[in-house]
């Protein structure tokens, strides 16, 4: 599959149980509904709410383990 952003070739990546597919000329990310649903899912058991219910900021969150392709 071609990036729709530069038409490059794309990459496939798991992370996590979760297939990725991203450019790494343009560092673009697809999902498939099903992968975003699992990422969302994910990202609920390992970013706990606050009292106020914000997440705490300052800190490198759980996505960033699906979007960190260097």
């Amino acid at each position: 599959m071609k990036c729709p952003q530069c038409n490059e070739p794309l990459l496939l990546a798991d992370r996590k149980g979760v297939e990725v597919k991203f450019c790494r000329y343009c560092k673009g990310v697809w999902l498939e509904r099903q992968e975003l649903d699992k990422i969302v899912e994910h990202s609920a058991l390992y970013l706990p709410r606050t009292t106020t219910g914000m997440r705490p900021g300052g800190r490198r969150g759980f996505l960033s383990h699906f979007f960190d392709f260097d």
